[in-house]
């Protein structure tokens, strides 16, 4: 944005998909103010003030956060599914062969695929900071881990 406007910028990206109630309903939005004024402040404390919980992130902080939030989230479920699609070649012919929770999986995987392609590769690949997430990814990758320690972190619920 830096490269098309020398004054202040707002960016703001939602947490929360366009079904939901944008105001009153304490959703998340990150905002990256850069060469902030008045008008900057006034729109976060209109955000605020229509219980919307305002994160304030550096563009970079937000990216860095974003590509293991985000980005490998996309990244780690196309390649499950191409690494099942090479195996099987239609999900139709593993379809008897699902647990229900791997139904469930399947299905929300479906949100990733109601985005629009370009925007799954931006999320996905095109992040600065992602090959750092997969490289931890690959170092992780088949070595025993602490499940009662992962359990501890999956058990902070997030709701």
């Amino acid at each position: 944005m830096k490269k098309f406007h020398n004054g202040e910028i707002l960016a703001t990206h939602p947490l929360f998909g366009p079904e939901e109630s944008f105001f009153g309903s304490e959703n998340t939005i990150v905002v990256c103010r850069i060469n902030p004024s008045y008008r900057s402040k006034f729109i976060i404390e209109l955000f605020k003030r229509n219980k919307l919980n305002v994160v304030e992130l550096t563009p970079q902080e937000h990216d860095r956060l974003m590509a293991f939030i985000h980005g490998f989230y996309y990244l780690m479920n196309i390649t499950y599914l191409e690494t099942l699609k090479q195996e099987f070649e239609s999900i139709k012919n593993i379809k008897n062969l699902m647990p229900t929770s791997f139904k469930n999986y399947v299905k929300s995987l479906e949100n990733i695929f109601n985005t629009q392609d370009w925007l799954i590769e931006k999320i996905a690949y095109e992040n600065p900071y992602i090959d750092e997430v997969v490289e931890r990814f690959i170092n992780i990758l088949g070595k025993r881990r602490d499940l009662k320690r992962i359990r501890e972190f999956l058990d902070e619920k997030v709701n």
